[in-house]
């Protein structure tokens, strides 16, 4: 737990200060509130960092020197400007000694949470593999050919990179999906904050604030009852940040639009300032997983609208789009010969290229239909069949049918309010629900994958709902003051209240012989029974038994999951496993 307190802590600094510098380089930093400001620079500053490391594994493996030359090197550059120490001093002076314990403390009750054991099945497979292989060796030519899902690019493994040196022994993935859950928590206080400030001053809160305080309202609960998400949570699976990342989007875009009675050429000029913030969001989301491609898509589109299609506007985005997603296409090339693997479309002709094993596919064989539903019976029609398969397989399938449900009657009751045109701002929320769910839904329908899509819509529409009703109904009107008022006037007994009971929690669970082995690092990952092997110059490893789906975990490298059934060697044998693999002659 010690650990993750104090990375976090580190991370919340460092994010900070390197997010302030780039919107204070683009001077949008005072065109946010001070709550608002703070969020979107810990998530600027944490998506730079996860692109940062990608691109630098291509050069050096990405050991424990390299993190903390990282962390330093970013510190010392964004501290270099005075506005932004000053930011930060501001921030430090406005908390109160009370809060800061607060919120140390909540740190230790998140950490006392979240430090389980690693049980999620794909981090057996590929997520603790591709760190250690970040960690030793960097990105490595043709290492797709141990290991298919090796070549899955994603700036979120090189960011986990980061916090495992080979001390730790892989035993800290959770960290980074567990520090976005940090900030979710955050981002929720702050806006039920606003909320009730604006409430306090007369004046009708945002809607941005409605539809972060509405979605975490409906993703706590969901995460801490759901076995599937609190496995997810606690590992490195990149499905969670594109979780966060689609809401963090929408927030935005909410804000942009809430902007958008500013007529001025200096407010269009910042306006197409924060727009690129919203595009490096959205890049940043296909940096993390391929899953994020309906997010850039409807960002594109809006982008385009705010710049009004400009030309030197749209080739700044494009310039920048380009710039952040070529580690992502150069990654897939270096380990699989596909510039966006799993997608086989733009494959290369390299020594090394998945492409010769996955002919006629659109994507490797690990996406689509084909790989969650089994053949129906004779004479079945496929997708009725289909359907009550995949309600059958788990309750969260169900959940997930809910949520479309309700997306497609808010969708049908915007037509039926604002009419069909497309083009009007408020359709784009919508369209971005709508194209995401379905893009989960033909390639991979498990609710892991497209969450922040599938809640989109239900949690805009119950904010707008709210917002509304706080306006024009009296009744809620007074309570919400009144309410206001309340938590003003206690809450210095209220945080009070809350200091004491988290830190006997934490007392108590520390106590626990359970608990102790793990008050300084997470525990260990689970034990791999692997066996040696060879083909040709090639010693690997695989798993003892691949039909049991017993796994690689944090195996000596390279691992396998099973014998190899490909004829490779190595690409330069007086390198060794650092120089990479290629076919063989046959």
């Amino acid at each position: 737990m010690a650990y993750f307190v104090i990375v976090w802590v580190l991370l919340l600094v460092i994010c900070f200060f390197l997010g302030t510098a780039i919107l204070q380089a683009l001077s949008i930093w005072d065109e946010f509130s001070e709550g608002d400001r703070f969020i979107l620079a810990e998530w600027i500053g944490l998506l730079s960092l996860a692109i940062l490391s990608l691109s630098l594994a291509f050069l050096i493996p990405l050991s424990f020197p390299v993190s903390v030359g990282v962390f330093l090197s970013l510190l010392v550059l964004s501290l270099s400007r005075p506005n932004v120490r000053v930011a930060g001093w501001q921030i430090w002076t406005t908390c109160s000694v009370q809060t800061k314990l607060l919120g140390f403390v909540s740190l230790w009750a998140i950490a006392l949470y979240m430090t389980q054991p690693v049980t999620w099945i794909d981090a057996g497979l590929y997520h603790v593999g591709t760190v250690k292989w970040l960690v030793n060796y960097g990105v490595v030519p043709g290492v797709a050919l141990i290991h298919d899902r090796l070549g899955f690019a994603s700036s979120w493994f090189a960011l986990t990179a980061l916090f495992n040196p080979d001390f730790i022994g892989t035993r800290a993935i959770a960290l980074p999906n567990e520090f976005i859950a940090v900030l979710g928590i955050l981002h929720f206080f702050i806006s039920i904050r606003s909320i009730f400030f604006a409430q306090l001053n007369g004046y009708p809160a945002k809607l941005a604030d409605w539809f972060i305080a509405v979605t975490y309202s409906l993703l706590i609960p969901l995460f801490l009852g759901s076995t599937l998400f609190t496995e997810l949570l606690v590992s490195s699976s990149p499905d969670i940040p594109i979780i966060f990342v689609s809401l963090i989007t929408t927030w935005l875009i909410l804000i942009i639009q809430d902007r958008q009675s500013e007529k001025d050429a200096a407010s269009r000029q910042i306006n197409q300032n924060i727009v690129s913030i919203l595009l490096f969001f959205a890049v940043s989301a296909i940096a993390v997983k391929l899953t994020g491609i309906p997010l850039l898509i409807v960002v594109l589109f809006f982008y385009a609208l705010q710049v009004n299609f400009r030309l030197l506007a749209l080739l700044r985005g494009a310039i920048l789009s380009g710039l952040m997603l070529l580690p992502v296409a150069l990654f897939g090339h270096v380990t699989s010969g596909c510039l966006f693997y799993p997608s086989t479309i733009l494959c290369s002709n390299v020594p090394w290229s998945l492409s010769k094993q996955w002919q006629g596919y659109t994507f490797a064989p690990t996406v689509g239909p084909g790989t969650w539903f089994p053949d129906p019976p004779p004479d079945t029609p496929f997708l009725p069949w289909a359907i009550t398969f995949w309600l059958q397989i788990e309750l969260m399938n169900q959940v997930m049918a809910v949520l479309l449900i309700l997306s497609i009657g808010f969708v049908v009751y915007v037509l039926w309010r604002w009419g069909f045109s497309t083009l009007s701002p408020i359709a784009i929320i919508p369209a971005l629900g709508l194209l995401g769910s379905l893009f989960i839904v033909v390639l991979s329908p498990g609710i892991r994958f497209g969450l922040g899509y599938l809640i989109l819509i239900p949690a805009w529409g119950l904010a707008q709902i709210l917002a509304t009703l706080t306006q024009s109904n009296d009744y809620l009107a007074r309570f919400f003051t009144g309410l206001s008022h309340l938590l003003k006037d206690h809450s210095r007994w209220l945080s009070s209240a809350c200091l004491v009971m988290l830190t006997l929690g934490i007392t108590i669970n520390s106590a626990r012989p359970a608990m102790q082995e793990r008050l300084g690092l997470p525990p260990s990952l689970p034990i791999a029974s692997i066996v040696a092997a060879q083909v040709n110059d090639v010693h690997y490893f695989h798993v003892a038994k691949p039909e049991e789906n017993v796994l690689c975990w944090a195996a000596e490298l390279p691992c396998s999951m099973g014998p190899l059934r490909v004829n490779i060697h190595l690409r330069q044998p007086d390198v060794g496993v650092a120089g990479g693999y290629e076919y063989a002659a046959p």
